[in-house]
């Protein structure tokens, strides 16, 4: 069976998003599980479709940016698109709050995928549905456990909303996520870097 604290973790991120599919949300069976995981070996997903290694610097607050780009390409009869996110992204990992984080730790072993999905739903190149589609890709490709998978997807999916609309405000308001130059400094914090003049590429 499912672990019970996994599945109370995706109750409560639903919960802490706000969103109104707390109580509908399934447990999934062993079997179900063994479904999920077979269907995904089947139809060829998560066939070493991730590159590049994950290296990274931390702001003093709780934000990182990229020192090398990483790719991620949909495996073959996927319709998903390719993207690459570039060295000098800024991301904040697993948006997942924190009283999750024993159980779903925002830099877990699903990182690489949810820096992607970051970078997604910072510059809306995709609709927000095929942005949370490459999430579940890339958390396959990783071996992500299902349950772990299902309960990160469905917060997201359900949850994303807001921080898609937040984004796009951002951006309105004229805030950039893309560095090229790097802080010296390693007690500076995003907040403050990003009031530095001539750091961003874009």
């Amino acid at each position: 069976m499912i672990a019970r604290r996994t599945f109370l973790a995706s109750v409560a991120v639903a919960t802490a998003m706000r969103v109104p599919w707390a109580r509908a949300m399934p447990t999934l069976s062993e079997e179900q599980i063994k479904l999920i995981e077979w269907m995904d070996e089947a139809t060829g997903v998560g066939k070493e479709v991730a590159s590049g290694v994950l290296s990274v610097t931390r702001f003093a607050d709780a934000f990182w940016y990229l020192n090398k780009r990483i790719d991620w390409t949909p495996s073959p009869g996927q319709t998903l698109p390719s993207v690459s996110v570039p060295a000098g992204f800024v991301t904040d990992f697993a948006s997942i709050p924190r009283a999750l984080w024993t159980a779903l730790p925002r830099d877990g072993d699903y990182v690489w995928a949810a820096i992607v999905h970051d970078y997604l739903y910072w510059y809306q190149t995709t609709t927000r549905e095929i942005a949370d589609s490459v999430l579940n890709a890339a958390m396959i490709d990783f071996k992500i456990p299902a349950a772990n998978r299902v309960a990160i997807y469905q917060g997201v999916h359900l949850g994303g909303e807001s921080s898609w609309i937040g984004n796009s405000k951002l951006k309105y308001n004229g805030e950039k996520r893309l560095l090229k130059r790097f802080p010296e400094n390693p007690t500076i914090s995003w907040e403050d870097w990003k009031k530095v003049p001539d750091v961003f590429a874009d």
